[in-house]
């Protein structure tokens, strides 16, 4: 659900006199079925609580996809750039008929050509994008160029219509801070950028040092308990996600994260992805490098741009110091530099929302 970024877009569709939005939640081909069911409800309950039309692409319960028959889409649109959904529901099912529209889930921080020179990206299209900044960096990995636009980021329109009586936090009262750890603690990845291991103990005992003052959101990768599963075992990964839950100044976010953002007064992480998306709050961050600074999973010009924004840290000092100059005692050095960066880069065009530039790409269409 993290990867929605259609919310906007779809309230308009369904307004519209010439289009027929409908959403498909379905599994992916992995060996993980109690968290593929977990995110397929998640979106489900999404749909259900916001009167958004859908059908179900994958019946856990009857072990099998949804007919089929009578579904022909004129234009398809995935949360995810990569064919690896199952065959009734790849990309490749619908090439030969559909127009395909795409926004990366997380602003494109990094080189990694692998990531944007995808299948989909090259015969999509539209490819939406958040700034001149990120239309360069996809402009330069993806070989068919001519399908890039900038309307601006999801995440922007979600964060400004946020209602402050969702807000997930506990206690509002005293200053709220996002704790977001990444999954990726291993060299095996392309890139290891996660300090969990390194400090999740350390982190228990900064909640307690700080319990009167901070209110603190565990707000993990959404693979990290997977990958805790594998290393720790389930019942030590469970009960580490449990203290989370039961301390007296934490909670766990695992889903929609609009309005813990848009709600919270600073971040404490180490995701690539978060390093764009939370400038949009404009509150300070600070990024916890694992062993060089950039970071290998921020190395392109956008990205640096995005992280120069933030506060460095690697040790549990720098995240006290932290959470005591910045966020207690509000000396917030930074604030100008993204304030600035954010008006210069990562509003949408046309004095429009995201959405409305979305909508307007369609509308040409017709």
């Amino acid at each position: 659900l993290g990867m929605w970024k259609y919310d906007g877009l779809i309230r308009l569709l369904l307004n519209h006199p010439k289009f027929d939005p409908i959403i498909v939640p379905f599994a992916m081909p992995e060996n993980r079925p109690n968290f593929n069911q977990y995110n397929q409800e998640s979106i489900i309950n999404y749909c259900k609580d916001n009167n958004f039309p859908f059908i179900i692409g994958y019946d856990f319960c009857r072990d099998e996809y949804d007919n089929l028959k009578g579904f022909d889409p004129d234009i398809v649109v995935y949360t995810q750039p990569y064919n690896t959904g199952y065959e009734k529901w790849r990309i490749d099912r619908y090439s030969k008929n559909c127009l395909f529209i795409y926004t990366p889930y997380g602003l494109s921080v990094t080189k990694d050509r692998a990531l944007y020179d995808t299948y989909l990206c090259n015969i999509a299209w539209k490819i939406f994008v958040s700034s001149p900044m990120e239309k360069d960096v996809l402009y330069q990995s993806i070989t068919n160029k001519i399908n890039i636009v900038v309307t601006g980021a999801a995440l922007y329109d979600q964060l400004n219509k946020a209602n402050v009586q969702k807000s997930p936090w506990r206690n509002n009262r005293k200053k709220r801070v996002i704790w977001a750890p990444h999954h990726s603690m291993d060299s095996k990845y392309s890139f290891s950028s996660s300090n969990f291991e390194r400090i999740c103990s350390d982190m228990i005992a900064v909640a307690q040092k700080f319990q009167d003052t901070v209110e603190f959101a565990f707000k993990p990768h959404p693979i990290l308990k997977e990958r805790l599963i594998e290393k720790w075992g389930k019942e030590r990964a469970d009960s580490y996600y449990i203290r989370w839950e039961r301390m007296p100044n934490t909670m766990i976010c695992l889903g929609d994260y609009t309005e813990l953002f848009a709600f919270s007064d600073a971040m404490i992480h180490d995701c690539a992805s978060f390093v764009g998306e939370y400038l949009y709050t404009n509150k300070p961050a600070i990024y916890i490098y694992k062993d060089k600074i950039p970071p290998a999973s921020v190395d392109n010009e956008f990205g640096i741009g995005c992280f120069n924004c933030h506060y460095r840290g690697h040790l549990i000092r720098d995240i006290e110091e932290f959470i005591t100059n910045v966020v207690l005692n509000g000396e917030d050095v930074m604030k100008n530099k993204r304030t600035e960066f954010i008006k210069t880069q990562l509003l949408p065009p046309n004095n429009l929302s995201t959405a409305e530039n979305m909508l307007k790409e369609l509308e040409e269409l017709i």
